[in-house]
């Protein structure tokens, strides 16, 4: 194991934590980042050693080439396969679902977000590089649906309405809320939130209205 000792200067221990990626705070203390260092070649150390242990593969088996830190290792029915970190990035980001390559099962989103959290942490600002799935668009979708039928319910709770404006200005918004609802998420998901929607808004043709949704929704097969 290599440890770093006192003779080195400050200017060298910062170029070493540049080349293995290490993040530290431009006015690090110069015993701190010694600390950082020999913390992170005795981590090496452990982690080669569990792998040889484990019998872990050496080599990516994307690019076919001998695993350099940083890596990622996923998980599928109790065997260990480990990736080259930005190759793997790389390789999902051309996906249009995200699987691991090797046993072609779907990732779960908790290790989605574990993996957008090591973006982060590696090419900290480059977020074009962080991997969304289409359940996380749909939940981000499904928010601000939620929130646009708040804001529009509030509003007609809050006047006195005629008809000219609820078929011009009120009717056209929910028609489209729902409809984006209806094509783009679960026929539970939306019965939960029509039924939200027609126990909060106190305007009839409103609650009308959202009869006849629920109605479409109910008949439709998924």
């Amino acid at each position: 194991m290599i440890q770093y000792s006192n003779i080195l200067t400050i200017n060298c221990l910062k170029k070493i934590c540049r080349i293995y990626k290490i993040k530290f705070n431009g006015y690090t203390p110069k015993k701190c980042i010694l600390d950082i260092l020999n913390k992170y070649s005795a981590a090496k150390v452990v982690q080669r050693k569990i792998r040889k242990k484990l019998n872990f593969n050496n080599t990516c088996p994307i690019s076919h080439e001998e695993l350099k830190y940083p890596w990622i290792c996923i998980k599928n029915n109790h065997v260990y396969i480990y990736y080259d970190f930005n190759t793997f990035v790389m390789y999902l980001n051309k996906m249009s679902d995200f699987r691991d390559p090797c046993t072609r099962i779907s990732l779960s989103r908790k290790k989605i977000e574990e993996i957008n959290k090591l973006i982060t942490y590696y090419h900290r600002k480059s977020t074009n590089k962080l991997i969304i799935s289409d359940d996380m668009i749909k939940d981000v979708d499904l928010n601000i649906l939620t929130y646009c039928l708040h804001d529009i319910i509030k509003d007609v709770n809050n006047k006195v309405l005629n008809l000219e404006e609820t078929y011009k200005v009120y009717l056209p918004r929910f028609m489209f809320y729902f409809t984006r609802l209806v094509n783009n998420h679960s026929k539970e998901m939306v019965s939960m939130l029509l039924k939200a929607c027609r126990e909060t808004v106190n305007k009839q043709i409103i609650i009308d209205y959202i009869d006849v949704v629920n109605n479409v929704n109910e008949i439709r097969d998924i």
